[in-house]
């Protein structure tokens, strides 16, 4: 029997909790756009003329929650890939980022492995 993915909730509470962060005190937006807005927003915010997996884009407001930022997740990306590019997103919503360096690279894709291998226990 194929395994149902966790829900986008369960995969954020993890993350959040992962990363230190109080999940009933953090909100953040995820939005599943077209290839051709997935570019767009590429290329307005990147430089880069091309469609993308995900993209990330933080702007933590505190009020009474914690308000991160927003995801957009490409839709042509096949359902047993959003776990991974909704946590992906959320990593870089808090700071990581694995294009730095590589030593940057290294923290990031640990902890984004260590959140994954705990959503699937």
């Amino acid at each position: 029997m194929k395994k149902k993915s966790p829900s986008w909730s369960h995969i954020l509470k993890t993350a959040c909790e992962r990363t230190g962060l109080k999940p009933d005190e953090v909100e953040v937006g995820v939005y599943i756009v077209s290839p051709e807005k997935m570019r767009e927003l590429n290329k307005k915010h990147r430089g880069k003329d091309k469609s993308t997996d995900v993209l990330s884009f933080p702007i933590r407001i505190k009020h009474d929650i914690l308000y991160l930022g927003d995801i957009f997740v490409n839709k042509e990306e096949p359902p047993s890939r959003l776990p991974f590019l909704v946590v992906h997103g959320f990593l870089h919503l808090v700071g990581y980022d694995h294009e730095r360096s590589k030593k940057d690279e290294k923290v990031m894709f640990s902890m984004q492995n260590e959140i994954l291998d705990h959503l699937r226990d």
